[in-house]
């Protein structure tokens, strides 16, 4: 777990958080949680297209208003 969140450059209560969301898909064995690489990679990548859309977003809106 704390591999992934030095990946993903979170804190670790954060992607804990993230995991008993289920945001992250994950198996807890004892008191610890599984993660998979690919499942890290895959979030990782689903928050940039997140984030890319919603600057995409505030441009076409900054444009649609004439702002520099």
């Amino acid at each position: 777990m704390a591999e992934a969140a030095d990946i993903l450059g979170l804190a670790q209560p954060l992607v804990i958080s993230l995991l008993e969301q289920r945001d992250i898909p994950s198996a807890q064995v004892g008191g610890e949680y599984r993660i998979r690489l690919e499942e890290v990679v895959l979030f990782a990548q689903t928050q940039k297209g997140i984030a890319y859309r919603a600057l995409q977003q505030m441009a076409d809106l900054a444009q649609e208003l004439e702002m520099p």
